[in-house]
């Protein structure tokens, strides 16, 4: 994957996404005023029982323009401030759409086989695919679905239905989360917020007009009629425009599912469990339907069409196309003869724990390899599923005291502090606050901070402390600020004074730790060529004397995470 090129693609289909609903909002904006200029005229005593004519010459005369003129800017202002509004509350907290929906999160303490096995799934598609751990969460449904919602790789939540977890086999459970992350990678997410904070906004006129209906009810015959007629009339508009925008939300959404089913073949090396899983789907009784009420405003975030009423529009390409595209010689006609039957007696085997107790045990014991060779990276791998007090844990890797900790190098801690930070997400706000606030007074006790209490903080305050999703956006001179600390950072790192540099490098004693956590958080705001262009020349300059040090490794994948830039490798 070329993350730049999708992240482009992404970005460039976002603001064509954006024109397009602008363009919805201003007709949505004109017809609305276009109809209450004819309806108050219609209903104003100076020109009752006149002609037709005579109200349309009123409606076209200078004045009428103008009248017309500021309902539609009204209208559309209002429209875009709903939507801004709505667009603002989901970055700033998008796991609002997992609970919205019913979702719960996933405790790291479960007994549960299957829910252990989907966590550990989701662990090992975060090695990956180089992506933080994500918040993890699970829908009761019988449908087999999954969607991953959040504002970048920093804030990302993946949820499965409990369909997912007990009619799937292993293999095919990690092609869905798979594919899933391909979703977080690409930025389908930001997309996806997008449409559904535009939606909110142009399902705005339909609500006031149900509204006046509602309160016709209370008022007299003649005025209840009047009013009435308004109500539905505003409804009509705006379920036009809410129609408009659903046709946008599918059109945009269909070709970014063929991109993530090839990404779930390239991190899990095998073809078969999203072929598997799809399938599955499609002898599945429930589909990939959800019986959530709220699963519409998210019918585009997820693996396979997850609703079905008339006024929804299909936002997935069809089963079959998507199997074809993975295996070439799929047959529709004798998958539905022969097959299909085989797989949905294997899918309810799996559900019901029957004859498959043994295959089960199988597949544990290639589950097992898997946490030996984490657990060679990270000792403390079972610590964290006993571990309760997380602030002891933290100040206990803080303090590295214990020999297992003396040991570890940079790159085994990159994988020690994400799953510490997965951990420390799925605590409260309160916990989390309290444990950020401790260990930031044990790093400044000392007086001097050093590398490894840097790195500590650095990886673990954005899971104590998310940053602050505003509409914050840097300006040339301060990405330019920004990147020189940066630079400068690295060119002390690493003694670098005899390559060739394109910079003076700010005096040393000015690059505190405190400093350059900081100056990583606000470039995560930069625009994303901006971010291209600084991650090019700090690589350049780490690659200038051909020698990449073990901490220029760690700190160069910290930057790389913290701009939401995975996969990003260093290499002599």
């Amino acid at each position: 994957m070329n993350f730049f090129e999708d992240q482009r693609l992404a970005k460039k289909k976002s603001d064509r996404l954006t024109f397009l609903f602008y363009m919805v909002s201003i007709l949505v904006g004109v017809a609305t005023s276009v109809f209450l200029a004819v309806a108050f005229t219609v209903g104003s005593r100076e020109i009752a029982g006149n002609s037709i004519e005579e109200m349309l010459f009123r409606i076209s005369s200078g004045e009428g323009l103008k009248v017309l003129l500021s309902i539609s800017i009204c209208v559309s202002v209002a429209i875009l401030a709903r939507s801004y509004w709505e667009v603002t509350r989901l970055k700033t907290n998008p796991q609002s759409i997992c609970t919205a929906m019913g979702a719960k999160q996933l405790s790291r303490e479960t007994h549960d086989p299957k829910e252990k096995q989907y966590l550990n799934i989701v662990e090992e598609m975060s090695i990956a695919s180089s992506v933080p751990v994500p918040l993890i969460y699970i829908l009761e449904d019988n449908a087999i679905n999954a969607f991953a919602c959040g504002f970048d790789i920093n804030s990302a939540a993946i949820c499965v239905t409990t369909g997912c977890m007990r009619r799937l086999s292993r293999d095919e459970l990690q092609a869905v989360v798979a594919h899933e992350f391909s979703h977080i990678l690409n930025g389908d997410m930001t997309i996806n917020l997008k449409l559904i904070g535009m939606l909110s906004g142009l399902i705005l006129i339909y609500q006031a007009g149900y509204q006046i209906i509602r309160g016709s009810r209370h008022s007299r015959r003649s005025k209840k009629n009047d009013a009435g007629l308004l109500g539905v009339g505003l409804m009509a508009i705006g379920g036009m425009g809410y129609l408009g925008g659903s046709l946008l939300k599918a059109a945009i959404s269909r070709q970014r599912e063929f991109l993530a089913d090839a990404s779930s073949v390239q991190f899990t090396r095998n073809p078969q469990g999203i072929a598997g899983a799809l399938k599955k789907i499609y002898v599945n009784s429930e589909k990939g339907i959800l019986s959530s009420p709220s699963a519409q405003q998210a019918s585009h975030m997820f693996l396979v069409e997850g609703v079905k009423d008339f006024f929804s529009f299909s936002t997935h390409p069809p089963l079959f196309k998507r199997i074809k595209a993975i295996e070439p010689k799929f047959n529709p006609k004798s998958f539905q003869a022969e097959e299909a039957r085989e797989i949905l007696k294997e899918m309810y085997r799996l559900e019901k724990y029957t004859d498959e107790v043994e295959s089960i045990k199988k597949k544990a014991l290639s589950q097992e390899a898997v946490q030996e060779r984490l657990k060679e990276i990270l000792p403390l791998f079972l610590m964290y599923q006993k571990h309760h007090d997380y602030k002891g844990l933290v100040l206990e890797v803080l303090r590295r005291e214990k020999e297992e900790f003396k040991n570890l190098k940079p790159a085994q801690l990159e994988i020690l502090f994400e799953k510490l930070s997965g951990e420390l997400k799925q605590l409260s706000e309160l916990e989390r606050k309290e444990i950020l606030k401790e260990l930031i007074a044990k790093v400044n006790e000392g007086g001097k901070v050093s590398f490894y209490e840097f790195l500590v903080v650095a990886y673990l305050k954005p899971a104590l402390q998310p940053i602050k999703v505003g509409q914050k956006k840097i300006s040339q001179a301060e990405f330019e600020r920004l990147s020189q600390t940066m630079l400068s950072f690295f060119y002390y790192l690493d003694d670098n004074s005899k390559s060739k540099l394109r910079f003076t490098p700010t005096d040393k004693k000015e690059l505190s730790y405190g400093k350059i956590l900081a100056s990583i958080e606000l470039l995560r705001f930069a625009h994303p060529k901006k971010k291209e262009i600084f991650v090019k020349q700090l690589k350049e300059l780490v690659l200038a004397n051909s020698k990449v040090t073990a901490k220029e490794k760690v700190v160069f994948r910290l930057i790389c995470q913290t701009l939401s830039i995975p996969g990003i490798i260093l290499e002599n």
